[in-house]
């Protein structure tokens, strides 16, 4: 069986993701192509399957022709249900989504594909994350919808032992937009280095993708609230040397906040935990399937940088409960989200979708 995936850009979240996808299915005898209509940062990760970049119409149909898919998956773009099935594919289209931004914003993206949804696709795919789930639900309650774990490569990916850093260092991955909420994470470190003078503040992220209204106002408001000691920007870090990023962060006795109003999954939250790196977080909806309160990680309160603050600094300073956060934390990730059983779900949907796998 050979399958495509489409997306916008090759970057964030669903660029690791498609990767993830195309291991686990190879894992399961099933050949795994990439469409992205635009070029991105995540094209150097050197996937190793193969992958498309273009929006040319051409180019599209010449790709669907020549390769003959058993099934496509279009990932957020509602747009390409309609061109896939122009371009004369008659195989089985599944629509994915894995965030689109607040509960409000996904609500208004589902309400707009409605049509193209029911007249093009014949199933959808989302991660078990509730609001998700409950507009589909309630949306589309006559189309076929299948729900699981992302999966993450627990094998390749994970703690890597490396020098100490020697400062405490406060990490957060995204881009400079509002549903990332990376205001809020830099007034958790501004009420947060009250109590840890010597705290490091270490971005991720991919400075292509950033407005300049959302770059103009983080410049602001780090001059305004952080002055004289900038946060780190790293920019376009290949997904292969996150792992140890994560570690240092973890070992230097810091954490990784994820500020999000609302997410589909979460990778770098996921990704953080297998590399021993504690996680604070909201309650952005997506984060529940990993984080328990207290036990594989701390939820922050919204809007709230001072209590947020000090949950931090109770996690910086309570070694037992660090430690203890630290080790189920990676025990869940490895046992919840493996690509073999992220392989194994999508082989069962792929099957009765296809009717067979050959």
């Amino acid at each position: 069986m050979k399958v495509l995936v489409t997306y916008f850009i090759a970057s964030g979240g669903v660029e690791t993701l498609n990767r993830m996808r195309c291991r686990a299915l190879e894992m399961q005898g099933i050949e795994c192509h990439v469409l992205y209509q635009w070029p991105g940062s995540g094209l150097k990760n050197n996937p190793g399957y193969p992958v498309y970049v273009t929006e040319n119409r051409d180019n599209i149909q010449s790709i669907l022709r020549q390769e003959r898919f058993d099934a496509v998956i279009v990932s957020c773009n509602y747009g390409m249900l309609w061109r896939i099935r122009e371009f004369g594919f008659g195989g089985p289209v599944i629509f994915e989504v894995q965030g689109l931004g607040t509960k409000v914003q996904a609500r208004e993206t589902l309400e707009q594909a409605r049509s193209y949804i029911y007249s093009f696709c014949n199933a959808a795919l989302y991660p078990q994350t509730p609001h998700l789930r409950e507009l589909f639900q309630t949306m589309y309650p006559g189309l076929k919808q299948y729900s699981f774990h992302n999966g993450l490569d627990t094998e390749r990916f994970g703690y890597r032992e490396l020098p100490p850093h020697n400062r405490p260092i406060a990490a957060w991955v995204g881009r400079l937009e509002p549903n990332k909420n990376w205001r809020y994470f830099l007034e958790i470190c501004r009420e947060l280095r009250k109590l840890r003078p010597d705290l490091d503040i270490w971005i991720f992220g991919d400075s292509s993708l950033n407005q300049p209204a959302d770059l103009q106002a983080y410049e602001a408001f780090i001059s305004q609230q952080l002055p004289g000691s900038r946060p780190v920007w790293r920019d376009n870090v290949p997904h292969s040397k996150m792992a140890e990023y994560y570690s240092i962060v973890g070992r230097s006795g810091g954490f990784l906040a994820s500020t999000s109003l609302n997410e589909g999954f979460g990778y770098a939250v996921a990704e953080a935990m297998l590399c021993r790196c504690p996680v604070i977080s909201t309650d952005s909806d997506g984060i529940r399937s990993m984080i328990l309160n207290g036990k594989s990680g701390m939820i922050i309160p919204p809007h709230a940088p001072g209590p947020a603050a000090l949950t931090a600094y109770e996690l910086m300073s309570n070694a037992k409960a660090r430690q203890a956060i630290i080790e189920q934390a990676e025990q869940l990730v490895r046992t919840e989200f493996s690509l073999a059983r992220y392989g194994q779900n999508l082989r069962a949907m792929l099957l009765e979708q296809c009717g067979r796998l050959a």
